[in-house]
């Protein structure tokens, strides 16, 4: 009788390399509250990819979507209003005679501080005119044609 009654036997000794609380060599990991290593790693492969997506959004809505045509869309000139713009202050800002044709650049930037050249015929006679954009808002101004 090797055991006196009522005493549990002792526990078995554990191998020489391992450690308390560590697996033994060859058993999968576990973290805490036994969660296996690998369901760790796929929550945050899950929160990775949510954070990409919300920042992804957030592009898209900032760059393309936002009121006013956003920070990666510029907005440009419809030409034929800029030229009807153009005729109507030189015939009543600079009181010119008679404004024949005006002819601006196409797809010209919605941008404060940029200036392109429109040609215009006055009294017949072809001229330049700079019109130079205030501010992002599409007001521009309209020099003395010469």
């Amino acid at each position: 009788m090797g055991q006196p009654y009522g005493y549990p036997p002792p526990p078995p000794a554990a191998p020489p390399n391992a450690q308390q609380g560590n697996p033994t060599p060859g058993t999968p990991g576990t973290g805490r509250n036994g969660e296996s290593n690998g369901s760790r790693k796929t929550l945050v492969a899950v929160l990775l990819a949510g954070a990409g997506l919300v920042i992804a959004g957030a592009v898209l809505v900032l760059g393309f979507v936002w009121p006013g045509g956003g920070l990666l869309v510029s907005q440009t000139f419809d030409r034929g209003a800029v030229e009807a713009g153009v005729a109507q202050i030189i015939t009543d800002v600079y009181r010119a005679g008679s404004v024949g044709a005006v002819d601006c650049p196409a797809n010209q930037e919605v941008r404060s501080g940029s200036v392109f050249t429109c040609l215009v015929t006055v009294d017949g006679e072809p001229r330049r005119v700079e019109v130079t954009v205030l501010n992002d808002n599409g007001e521009y101004e309209v020099g003395n044609p010469y």
